[in-house]
């Protein structure tokens, strides 16, 4: 299952480009709230975050160099684990309000969708940049963190061996067919977005892909590549 959640602004002002991390917090402070057993499992020190969760799909927007200006929106929240996706409703129905920066919002409405059919090949879109990253050594021979994109090599490499490490974490195993390909990409945006104190180059796009069919389950229902837990590489099925 996933929650499409709809959301309305109250405020007037214009909502920052690079909301992200302020819907990141928003939703962990929900999922907190709800259940005192979920809130702790959320908590513990884990390298990953088995949910997910799309930018602000906003229909009808202006736009200009202070943001974004807009009345309605929505956002998908995915999980591999029913309890957040439960924590997130019973956070949310606790109290319909939150805010990104200064900008109020309130939950007019939730809906649960089943999952999409995910065949072993298929096109995905990305409803949020994915980001992945490397080291490679700079002028002085030091390794620096060096932001991927689908030009890379490495980019394709990057993303299968970050969804199979979180796939073995999560279940205790591999899958049983273990190979991501992504073979074409049909759109391609690249983008600058705000990661702590540092810009970041992530990827907005569409493409086909072949993998073993659990993999892509897995990355459907958790993120594809990093930064998961904050947002990125959320994707759904092209029709």
């Amino acid at each position: 299952m996933r929650l499409k959640i709809f959301v309305e602004k109250v405020t007037d002002g214009p909502l920052n480009f690079n909301y992200q991390h302020w819907l990141a917090s928003a939703i962990l402070r929900k999922i907190s709230e709800s259940k005192k057993e979920v809130s702790q499992r959320l908590h513990r020190k884990t390298k990953f975050k088995y949910y997910n969760f799309s930018n602000l799909i906003i229909e009808k927007k202006q736009v200009s160099k202070k943001g974004l200006y807009f009345k309605e929106a929505f956002f998908y929240f995915v999980s591999i684990d029913n309890d957040f996706l439960d924590g997130l409703a019973t956070g949310v129905f606790k109290d319909l309000k939150f805010h990104l920066g200064a900008q109020q919002f309130i939950v007019k409405r939730i809906k649960v969708e089943d999952n999409e059919d995910i065949k072993s090949e298929c096109t995905l879109r990305t409803l949020s940049p994915v980001y992945t990253k490397t080291l490679r050594k700079n002028k002085e021979g030091k390794l620096k963190p060096y932001d991927l994109t689908p030009k890379d090599l490495k980019f394709n490499e990057n993303l299968h061996r970050n969804l199979l490490e979180r796939y073995y974490r999560y279940y205790g195993r591999k899958p049983k067919q273990d190979f991501f390909e992504i073979t074409k990409i049909h759109t391609l945006k690249l983008m600058r977005v705000l990661i702590k104190n540092s810009y970041r180059r992530c990827t907005l796009m569409t493409f086909d892909v072949q993998a073993g069919k659990e993999l892509l389950e897995f990355a459907y229902n958790t993120g594809l590549g990093e930064k998961t837990g904050l947002g990125f590489g959320c994707i759904e099925v092209v029709e």
